[in-house]
């Protein structure tokens, strides 16, 4: 089974910076394929588990969640820090019929400095008609050009910082673009971007 990869990427080209008293934004990316650890589920969407050996989220506790960690990146390709993207299938998903819901929480650590926690609900109904469940039926890989916008709006926001964030408040939203998923290489191939306005007390 090969690895899918993810490569998180800082638009900037730095960690951000400590904006006292005023919002700033900054924006983090996700591409394919280079810096993933580790990506699982229970099993049932054609994108990993990986590496070969990662455990499928099968208990029922689990079972309907999706779990991955990567490096995080800079613009030019430097390492500067780590990632979680940890994610839970809403009740009011529907596979079958293109519905897509999610609860979503993203974790930025920066070694030495910090983290920044994000939690979000997603809409992935153009993900699933469009790319998912043409894949699953057809069993054939896709390619197209496909852009996202997920966060549902209203709810999303920063839920906690801690270091050089400690006290951090805001809100973001999450966005990506897609050119392909192989179901036989368990391959996604595009970007998101994770894209934060916040502020911080003085």
């Amino acid at each position: 089974m090969a690895d899918v990869v993810l490569r998180l990427r800082y638009r900037t080209g730095q960690a951000p910076a400590r904006p006292h008293g005023r919002v700033a934004e900054r924006t983090f990316f996700t591409s394919s394929p280079d810096d993933l650890i580790a990506v699982t589920h229970a099993g049932a969407l054609p994108i990993g588990p990986s590496p070969q050996g990662v455990p499928a989220l099968t208990e029922p506790a689990v079972r309907n969640a999706f779990m991955l960690a990567g490096k995080l990146s800079d613009e030019q390709g430097h390492i500067i820090g780590l990632v979680t993207e940890l994610e839970v299938v809403l009740p009011d998903s529907d596979l079958a019929a293109g519905r897509l819901r999610n609860r979503t929480l993203w974790t930025f650590f920066l070694p030495g400095r910090g983290a920044i926690a994000f939690d979000e609900r997603e809409q992935q109904d153009d993900f699933v008609t469009t790319v998912i469940r043409p894949v699953l039926q057809t069993g054939q890989p896709w390619t197209g050009d496909l852009d996202l916008s997920t966060t549902v709006p209203g709810s999303a926001s920063i839920v906690a910082g801690t270091g050089e964030f400690a006290g951090i408040t805001g809100t973001g939203r999450e966005t990506g673009h897609l050119t392909g998923l192989d179901p036989i290489a368990h391959t996604l191939t595009g970007t998101s971007g994770v894209q934060l306005q916040y502020r911080l007390p003085r």
